[in-house]
């Protein structure tokens, strides 16, 4: 039975009741979900941030949203999340089409949480804003999230700080910019990306007609991103925030950098 009614909170409860009866009957964290679905529902958003569920809780709330036509924001930050739940949100998500914004930062979400919630872009036409900073991301998922990216067009906020992404992962999400016409923020601060990744920015803003927000602070990139990204400031006629604190450009191409954005009107923090 779906929870069709986006009144019925009870209808949905017993639903997830049942589900988690089934699945982990002994597990004491599922009995919870209900009793935080009737205290932290309002309206259409459900706020479960750092109740630390765990797995098991995860991937059972996972299971009952495949059928939820209630739920338009849902808040899961802090919340011990792992690979197993976050393939069950995965699943799910693919599927239903009323949340806008899902939150999962501070978890423990790796690759194949990354890469199923990448897949499910690829058919979701919903969604808007999908917060990942503070997880276990690496490569494969940040490519997986890239290839997504050039056929979403509903995804509007990305953010992926605080991961383990690399250029392999940098490069290909920027080569994604130059073609995606929906995301007007991405946020990429405290990864491992460097100036392939920075030199891929720079040739895919020149063209990219979206974008509005970028925070790339706390990598790797050097002189040869702070150079792209200034000659692309040139040509981009939509960034007007970008963020580059604590990487590794000389005082020389950060004052290039400056005079761009300057001409360019874009608000720097360097």
């Amino acid at each position: 039975m779906a929870c069709n009614d986006p009144t019925d909170y009870y209808t949905l409860c017993d639903e997830l009741r049942r589900s988690l009866e089934k699945e982990r009957a002994k597990s004491a964290a599922l009995s919870d979900i209900v009793r935080l679905l009737l205290d932290r529902i309002s309206e259409n958003s459900l706020d479960l941030v750092d109740e630390k569920m765990g797995d098991v809780a995860g991937e059972a709330l996972g299971v009952m949203l495949a059928g939820n036509t209630a739920l338009t924001t849902l808040g899961l930050d802090k919340n011990l999340l792992g690979d197993r739940a976050g393939v069950a949100l995965a699943t799910s998500l693919a599927t239903n089409t009323t949340i806008k914004d899902l939150g999962l930062n501070d978890n423990r979400l790796g690759d194949v949480a990354g890469t199923a919630l990448a897949n499910a872009l690829t058919s979701n036409r919903t969604l808007t804003v999908l917060t990942l900073d503070d997880n276990l991301l690496g490569n494969a998922a940040g490519i997986a999230l890239a290839k997504a990216l050039t056929s979403n067009t509903a995804l509007q906020v990305l953010t992926l700080g605080n991961n383990r992404l690399e250029d392999a992962a940098g490069a290909a999400l920027a080569a994604a910019l130059a073609t995606n016409t929906s995301l007007t923020k991405l946020s990429l601060f405290g990864n491992q990306l460097g100036d392939v990744t920075g030199t891929a920015l720079g040739t895919a803003l020149a063209s990219n007609t979206i974008l509005e927000k970028l925070t790339l602070e706390r990598n790797q990139f050097g002189d040869e991103t702070g150079k792209a990204l200034a000659m692309s400031l040139a040509r981009n006629k939509t960034l007007t925030t970008l963020r580059m604190k604590n990487n590794k450009m000389s005082e020389a191409v950060k004052e290039e950098l400056r005079e761009a954005a300057q001409g360019s009107k874009v608000l720097l923090f360097l």
